[in-house]
């Protein structure tokens, strides 16, 4: 793997990272409604393992072993 592919797997989990705290600040300083609490609980204990799970399969591209390949 050359060192450019190497730096687009960081430029991917960095992007992945970034936008989930950035949504997580943006419903983190803005007051939800009741009707959308759904959202936010969704968001946190959802969104935050697929993210995790993301960020963990992008890094693994690149060291000869994919996630379909190690479940």
């Amino acid at each position: 793997m050359s060192d450019v592919d190497r730096h687009w797997r960081y430029v991917i989990a960095l992007v992945l990272i970034i936008g989930y705290l950035a949504l997580a600040g943006a419903a983190f300083f803005h007051e939800v409604p009741a009707n959308n609490t759904r959202f936010v609980d969704g968001y946190f204990t959802g969104l935050g393992p697929i993210v995790g799970a993301a960020v963990a399969a992008v890094l693994q591209v690149g060291k000869g072993s994919s996630a379909q390949q190690e479940a």
